[in-house]
């Protein structure tokens, strides 16, 4: 009898097992066309008021440290030992020969980094360079939001990775606090950069802004290869006033000789 209950309940078991759907192995992948900045969408605009933590604990925000001076965020966070690290030292080798007046705010936006980890990672990664133009900070709690739908800057918390996955980008702001350019990428060019914070500087009138504007009459940024080209436009206007030149000066030395 024991034989037979046993068998009934191995049976009924295995039955189970069977009729269970079995678990499929799925792939999981990241499309990176959802870490896309919509630049059209925020270019021109300025972006809302956000606070940061900087180096000496004191609070600062985004609209006062604008304030004179174009502006270079970079978004990272402080626990990154890849994409992070990488950026910011591209970035501080392609600025050092700019000499102009800017801020690059190295943005953490991760709200659980703390003074300390800001220290170690700035001593890890930027101790060799005394750039007095580079700050760091830690985007507060309460501001991420108006940050990230200011600036359409994205990112999210791989638990798998145990890690931010994120777009590595520059951000440029006028002195006004409006976003003037993305320069999108790990290694950003010092050409790149410099064309850029041209840009964010017309806006505030002197005599550099009237030289940075006559300078990007030549180049436009092309959205396709990231780069700031030489205008066509401004390539076959130059050939025609040089042929229209050469042809003018023909025709006068033509003209004289014949009237000798």
């Amino acid at each position: 009898m024991k034989w037979h209950l046993a068998i009934v309940l191995i049976l009924f078991i295995e039955n189970i097992l069977y009729s269970t759907p079995s678990m499929k192995h799925t792939t999981s992948f990241l499309d990176p066309n959802v870490m896309v900045i919509d630049e059209k969408n925020y270019i021109g605009k300025i972006t809302k008021d956000f606070n940061f933590i900087t180096e000496d604990g004191s609070t600062n925000s985004i609209k006062n440290f604008t304030k004179g001076k174009p502006t270079i965020i970079l978004p990272i966070f402080f626990n990154c030992t890849t994409g992070c690290p990488l950026t910011l030292h591209s970035t501080l080798n392609s600025i050092q020969n700019i000499k102009r007046d800017f801020s690059l705010l190295v943005l953490s936006f991760d709200y659980n980094d703390t003074l300390q980890t800001m220290k170690e990672f700035k001593e890890l990664h930027s101790r060799n360079y005394k750039d007095p133009r580079v700050k760091y900070a830690i985007l507060t709690k309460d501001s991420l939001n108006n940050f990230t739908n200011s600036t359409g800057f994205k990112f999210f918390f791989s638990v798998r990775d145990n890690t931010f996955v994120h777009t590595l980008v520059l951000i440029f702001l006028s002195p006004e606090g409006k976003i003037t350019r993305y320069l999108l990428g790990s290694n950003p060019k010092e050409g790149n950069i410099s064309l850029a914070l041209a840009e964010a500087s017309i806006s505030k009138f002197s005599i550099n802004s009237i030289i940075d504007l006559a300078f990007l009459v030549c180049y436009s940024y092309d959205i396709k290869t990231r780069q700031y080209l030489i205008n066509p436009t401004i390539i076959f206007g130059s050939i025609g006033i040089i042929l229209v030149g050469i042809t003018v000066t023909i025709s006068i030395i033509l003209s004289r000789r014949r009237t000798e």
